[in-house]
């Protein structure tokens, strides 16, 4: 019996909700996820080029991976919604620490989208 994608996003969020991030920019959070992702023996892409202007921070399978600590809900929107068009691409977790993280939607274009607001891991 296969996982299905709603499973693996849902994992992969509740696997990398168990680290701690000591961070005080972006690509310090997003060494920190991937040094996560590497202790968990997971496969990963960093920066994977789907498209001429679409590089989501990480690749898990097919899996995006989006990290913000600053910017607005509307320009994350805008760049996960390019993401979702991309048939490689079949769900989207956004991790960071604004506090509108959490009300982004569960879907988009017909992706599941998940997400996880960071507290207290900020230095």
């Amino acid at each position: 019996m296969s996982i299905q994608p709603d499973e693996r996003l849902q994992q992969l969020t509740t696997l990398l909700n168990q680290y701690r991030y000591s961070y005080v920019s972006e690509k310090e959070l997003q060494d920190g996820i991937a040094n996560a992702l590497e202790k968990e023996g997971i496969s990963f892409k960093r920066e994977l080029r789907v498209s001429k202007s679409d590089r989501p921070d990480f690749v898990v399978g097919d899996i995006a991976i989006e990290v913000k600590i600053k910017g607005s809900i509307s320009d994350l929107l805008r760049q996960i919604a390019r993401y979702a068009k991309h048939s490689e691409i079949q769900s989207i977790l956004v991790i960071g620490t604004p506090h509108w993280i959490t009300r982004v939607p569960a879907s988009l274009d017909g992706k599941e989208i998940s997400s996880l607001r960071l507290v207290g891991s900020l230095l």
